[in-house]
């Protein structure tokens, strides 16, 4: 899944797969001592020129992601990812679960093809998370969207500042690197270890998308994501986020 479609998608499918098997684990801090942080505005300016400029990712209205998968080591099929902006994300894995989250609908299709419309508290934060990544961080204001960075971690190495989104009460934590300018982390679940991670960065049509995506389980096999193609601006519509007529509203 790309660094913000999945994108990788990615995140709550491969997430309700494995998270009952994640134990805990703690998120390692490194204070920036004796510097100031910068604002959010500052790094969110920083990654749109890293990522490709402004002016491009604004220009993506959609996009359609393929993922060779694999879990410790094993191959488990091809993953899609689509999203369109403001705020639709479709994801499915390759046994068949798909999870979608768009403006006025959530919905949900287990393995065995049945298909819940979810209401629960999580709608919120699933709903967030897909106006992220759609839009690739540009114009959230107009989406109600708030941005603040909270403080700043390690990331391999690298020197990550944590900024967090929030909107209607769900909040989203990223780590976005200081070099690289780049999301590094999504932070899920400090406390249990469950996190998403970005990686092998290279540009697809000018944009800068990670073709490596892992949501780690703090301990347990991760989810790997692969990126094996990726389109944007494909010309998809609301439909291609809909459920099947049985529940579509």
């Amino acid at each position: 899944m790309s660094a913000f479609a999945m994108t990788p998608a990615v995140r709550s499918m491969g997430l309700a797969l494995l998270l009952a098997a994640a134990p805990a684990a703690a998120q390692q801090s490194a204070p920036r001592e004796g510097r100031a942080l910068p604002s959010a505005e500052e790094v969110l300016a920083g990654y749109h020129a890293a990522a490709g400029g402004r002016e491009r990712l604004a220009a993506i209205r959609d996009g359609v992601f393929e993922w060779r998968t694999e879990s410790g080591g094993r191959p488990l099929g091809t993953a899609v990812s689509r999203r369109m902006v403001p705020g639709s994300l479709l994801e499915q894995l390759a046994n068949g679960a798909v999870n979608v989250n768009a403006p006025s609908l959530t919905w949900r299709r287990r393995p065995d093809g049945t298909v819940m419309v979810d209401s629960s508290a999580g709608v919120v934060r699933g709903r967030l998370q897909a106006s992220l990544e759609a839009s690739y961080l540009v114009g959230l204001a107009q989406q109600g969207i708030t941005a603040r960075v909270t403080g700043a971690d390690s990331v391999d190495g690298e020197l990550a500042y944590r900024v967090e989104f929030g909107r209607g009460g769900a909040t989203r934590t990223y780590l976005m690197g200081a070099t690289s300018r780049l999301p590094l982390r999504i932070l899920l679940d400090e406390a249990r270890g469950i996190e998403i991670r970005y990686g092998d960065y290279r540009p697809v049509e000018g944009v800068m998308e990670a073709h490596r995506v892992e949501i780690a389980m703090g301990g347990g096999n991760s989810l790997v994501f692969l990126l094996a193609s990726a389109r944007h601006n494909t010309g998809l519509t609301d439909r291609d986020f809909l459920p099947p007529s049985a529940v579509a509203p």
